[in-house]
């Protein structure tokens, strides 16, 4: 209860700066992910997922700006027991809050923390699929960090690492870590 009331009050702060800072500007995320498991149970390789979503930015003056975003991630991982491969996949509603420092006009650093929500979690295994959304942590949360470059004034590549700070399943230590390649294109 403490986490979720300190995440809420830290997200109410920064849309609250937020209001004030000129200019805000808008954009629409995606990109491609390669996360991996790592705990006690169980250790499973990096597959390739996808991140679609949108984001809003805060310049707060030429050299710092707050970026939220919502965002749909797909997460997926492998694993081969005995000769035969289990797939994971888990899809996440994600709330990233973070803090950009730009290092000159088109080059930025960034890092912050983020929530995730659990839409479904999955694997399969010989032509089979199942739902362990019942076995899977349906709140997560963790750090992100990252540079990005501006290809141009609508358009922003980056690559982030995204490691997350609490367990992906229930009754178990396992955790989740991974490489984003994100382009982000500018609305507004």
């Amino acid at each position: 209860m403490k986490k979720i009331f300190l995440t809420a009050l830290l997200s109410t702060s920064l849309l609250t700066l937020g209001i004030h800072a000129d200019p805000i500007r808008y954009g629409v995320t995606g990109g491609i992910n390669y996360f991996n498991l790592k705990g006690d149970s169980e250790v499973a390789d990096p597959d390739f997922g996808f991140t679609v979503g949108g984001s809003a930015s805060w310049e707060l003056n030429t050299n710092f700006a707050l970026r939220a975003e919502l965002n749909y991630v797909s997460v997926a991982s492998k694993q081969s027991v005995s000769g035969v491969e289990f797939k994971y996949k888990r899809d996440y509603l994600q709330l990233p809050v973070l803090a950009v420092v730009s290092l000159t006009p088109k080059a930025r650093i960034y890092g912050g923390g983020y929530i995730a929500s659990l839409m479904s979690s999955k694997v399969e295994f010989l032509g089979l699929s199942g739902d362990i959304k019942g076995s899977t942590e349906s709140f997560t949360y963790g750090v992100s960090g990252g540079v990005e470059y501006d290809v141009s004034d609508k358009l922003t590549l980056g690559g982030r690492y995204t490691l997350s700070l609490s367990n992906v399943y229930k009754n178990d230590s396992t955790s989740s870590a991974g490489f984003e390649i994100v382009g982000r294109y500018a609305l507004r």
